[in-house]
């Protein structure tokens, strides 16, 4: 039973290993569109010591402006192919609309993504995001997302790593 266990254990740290080998450590600065409720741009982050890919979009529509800052923690990211991997999240977001009413809302969000790094430098990827979320303002609705508004989002975006 013991020497199982201790198998099972050096199984289990030499694999976490591989699932967490396609992004580097340092820092990654980057650009990428997006789509959700509404087509929007926005920059994307990862600072060395935090193991958060941040993200600030801006939207716009015909009724205003909105803003919105996510954070994602990736559980998975692992290699397909040398140059090719894939990755599974889970994330937080917060928004700020500034339209006929101010707007705010936020929830939960889930990015799956295909990530291709041609270089050390360089990484593409594209992702869907599956997110639910809760408006508070102008009034309390839940949920925030639905058909009408998008359930799903996704980006395709570039990063430069350092």
């Amino acid at each position: 039973m013991k020497k199982k266990l201790f198998i099972a254990v050096v199984c289990l740290v030499l694999g976490t290993g591989a699932v967490y080998a396609e992004h580097p450590s340092g820092l990654g600065i980057g650009v990428e569109g997006g789509w959700s409720s509404w087509i929007g741009g926005g920059l994307t982050l990862k600072f060395p010591s935090v193991p958060i890919f941040w993200t600030v979009h801006a939207y716009a529509n015909p009724a205003g402006l909105g803003f919105e800052l996510a954070g994602d923690k990736y559980l998975i990211d692992q290699d397909i192919a040398s140059i090719l991997g894939w990755y599974l999240g889970i994330g937080a977001y917060a928004g700020l609309g500034v339209w006929d009413n101010l707007a705010l809302w936020g929830g939960l969000r889930v990015p799956i993504g295909l990530s291709l790094r041609p270089i050390d430098l360089l990484e593409i990827y594209l992702q869907v995001v599956p997110h639910l979320g809760v408006s508070i303002l102008p009034e309390f609705f839940l949920p925030h997302g639905g058909w009408g508004t998008g359930w799903i989002g996704g980006s395709f975006g570039i990063r430069l790593w350092f």
